[in-house]
């Protein structure tokens, strides 16, 4: 007996056809990715910009608290013998101080460079240098909310990691006939710094803390001059005096603002080095949630509108 074999149908022969919905959907979710990354990309952009102030500036003051606290354990550690010896020498660097004009730290013009230190040199940086990096003291202006470390001389690089010491000026151990100038830049972005220096009132008070004494001192003067007038930076026969100094317009820098301190008693509940070691740093890192927020945001409006697919005719066999 003969097999007869049935020809396959061709809906059997051939894979079933993917659901135009599906391909339909495949595009509009392929542009939709393409488009939203792009939304997302820029828009972080946009918000690093935004942010990068605040961002920056949390972690400049993140790092000067590491650096004071690591100052306020090394005095700590250090015999009452050891720190009254640094102190003395410190003195004794104040009754010689080299002899030469005071000169503008941020003036890049031949006349106005920081004094150079030349013989000296060794015997400047020696005294108070109690750390690795010639930090010689902590700078805490309450008025402001910055707390920071006072470094030798007044270089680029010095003044990029804190404050700095003018060469030429008194060391901040205080004592009668001493004028300390400490210098520190404002307005750069990302570092707080002596940014908001201005903002500083006649009477209000600032503390310089050295070794285990910390000196206090209330704001007596507050002047607006040109670089190149640095009479008010001259000691004052028998008064003890800190003078702070910036670039002033920000961003202009023609001028330099002098905030000066006459000094006070310290109140007796200011105990170095604990009083520095208790700092507390930047606080929370607010902006982290803004920039959460804004990735949130950017993710809202960057999702696909529904598409309601097309309704099916009634005499359509489709």
């Amino acid at each position: 007996m003969s097999t007869i074999e049935l020809p396959r149908s061709a809906a059997s022969a051939a894979p079933p056809p993917r659901p135009r919905r599906t391909r339909r959907w495949r595009g509009i979710v392929t542009a939709w990715t393409i488009r939203r990354a792009l939304v997302v990309v820029l828009g972080m952009a946009g918000f690093a910009v935004l942010l990068y102030p605040s961002a920056g500036a949390w972690f400049t003051d993140r790092a000067h608290a590491s650096v004071v606290s690591g100052y306020a354990e090394t005095v700590k550690s250090m015999t009452p013998e050891s720190i009254r010896q640094q102190l003395h020498a410190a003195h004794q660097y104040n009754k010689h101080l080299p002899k030469g004009p005071l000169r503008d730290p941020y003036s890049s013009s031949g006349a106005g460079q920081e004094t150079a230190l030349g013989s000296d040199a060794k015997r400047y940086l020696d005294t108070l240098n109690v750390v690795q990096g010639g930090m010689m003291g902590v700078l805490s202006i309450g008025g402001i909310g910055v707390t920071l470390p006072v470094f030798h001389g007044t270089g680029a690089s010095t003044l990029d990691k804190g404050v700095g010491h003018l060469y030429g000026t008194a060391l901040p151990v205080g004592g009668r006939g001493t004028h300390s100038v400490l210098t520190g830049h404002s307005g750069i972005a990302g570092v707080t710094l002596f940014t908001h220096l201005h903002e500083m009132q006649l009477g209000d008070t600032f503390t310089v803390t050295v070794l285990d004494r910390t000196l206090t001192y209330q704001v007596d003067q507050i002047k607006t001059v040109l670089p190149e007038e640095t009479e008010d930076l001259e000691p004052i026969a028998g008064e003890d005096h800190i003078t702070l100094v910036t670039c002033t317009p920000i961003g202009v820098n023609s001028h330099r603002l002098l905030v000066r301190g006459i000094r006070i008693p310290t109140p007796k509940s200011v105990s170095p080095p604990a009083f520095i070691a208790g700092k507390s740093g930047p606080g929370f890192p607010w902006w982290i949630l803004e920039a959460c927020g804004g990735l949130v945001v950017l993710l809202l409006i960057s999702s696909p509108l529904g598409r309601r697919a097309p309704r099916r005719s009634e005499g359509s066999g489709r």
